[in-house]
C-alpha cells in the first residue's frame, strides 16, 4: 500500500512487555493498532479466528480469555510497580477500562468486521465473530486497535494449517486487504467532507467539528455520521452540537 508504513514490535523471538507494544505505536503517532496473535483452549475441538476490540461487554463470559490474555504480565518483573497494582485476575481491575479507548470503538469493529470477514469469506477458514474484552493491550493505545486470534494451536488441525508457509501467507494476506479496505474507506469519507465544505449550508470546519464531536459522543463511526447528518435539519443539527458540547 503506497503511503503506509509497518511498524514491528518485534521482528525476533524478543518479549516485549504488555505496555511496552502500544507504548511503540503511540510513540510514532499510527493509525492502527494490530495485536496478532495465535489461541489456544483447554478444549482441543476448539477452532476458529476471532478478532478483538476494546470492551466490557460479555464481561463475565469473556473473564477466563481476558485472564489468559493479560497473564503474561506476570511473567514480567516489577509488574506491580510497573502496572500501577493492575491484577489481571481481579474483575476488579479491569472497572478503569470501562474509561479508555472509547473514542475509537467504532473504527476499531470496522476494522475487525473486515478481519472476519476476509478469514471467512477468502481463506475459507470458521470465523468466530469479532468480539469485545478488556485487554491491556488494546486498552492504552491512542487509535483504532485490534487483536487478531489466527486460530487454535491447541486444536492440531488448526495448528497444521497455521504452521504451513500457505496458511501464514493465506492468514497474512487476509489482513492485509482488511486494512487496505478500512484505509480507502476513511479517506473515501474524508474526501466527501473536503467535497463538501457547505453541506446543508455549514461551514467545513464547523461540519468536521461535528463529525469529531458526535463520534467522540456517541461512539458511532463516521459514515453512519453522515447518514445520520442528511437525516436532519440544520435546525435540529445545531441543537444537537449544543446538546453535546
Amino acid at each position: 500500500m503506497p503511503d503506509v508504513e509497518v511498524i514491528y514490535t518485534r521482528s525476533d523471538d524478543s518479549f516485549p512487555t504488555l505496555k511496552q507494544r502500544p507504548n511503540i505505536a503511540n510513540v510514532n503517532k499510527a493509525d492502527l493498532f494490530v495485536s496478532i496473535h495465535s489461541n489456544s483452549a483447554a478444549n482441543k475441538t476448539a477452532f476458529g479466528t476471532e478478532t478483538f476490540v476494546m470492551g466490557t461487554k460479555h464481561f463475565d463470559a469473556n473473564f477466563d480469555i481476558v485472564k489468559k490474555e493479560n497473564s503474561v504480565i506476570l511473567l514480567e518483573e516489577n509488574y506491580k510497580e510497573e502496572y500501577e497494582g493492575f491484577d489481571p485476575t481481579s474483575p476488579e481491575s479491569y472497572m478503569m477500562f470501562n474509561l479508555m479507548q472509547k473514542a475509537y470503538v467504532g473504527n476499531s469493529i470496522a476494522l475487525a468486521d473486515r478481519i472476519e470477514t476476509q478469514f471467512r469469506d477468502r481463506v475459507g477458514r470458521k470465523s468466530r465473530g469479532v468480539k469485545q474484552a478488556p485487554l491491556y493491550v488494546l486498552w492504552t493505545p491512542s487509535m483504532p486497535s485490534v487483536l487478531v486470534e489466527l486460530g487454535f494451536l491447541s486444536n492440531s488441525e488448526e495448528e497444521r494449517f497455521l504452521m504451513t508457509k500457505e496458511g501464514q501467507e493465506y492468514m497474512a494476506s487476509a489482513i492485509y486487504r482488511s486494512i487496505k479496505e478500512y484505509k480507502s474507506e476513511i479517506e473515501i469519507n474524508w474526501s466527501f467532507l473536503n467535497q463538501n465544505e457547505n453541506l446543508l449550508g455549514f461551514r467545513k470546519v464547523f461540519f468536521i467539528n461535528w463529525i469529531e464531536v458526535l463520534g467522540r459522543k456517541t461512539l458511532l463511526p463516521v459514515p453512519t455520521l453522515i447518514q445520520l447528518q442528511s437525516m436532519l435539519s440544520p435546525a435540529q443539527l445545531d441543537a444537537l452540537i449544543s446538546l453535546l458540547d
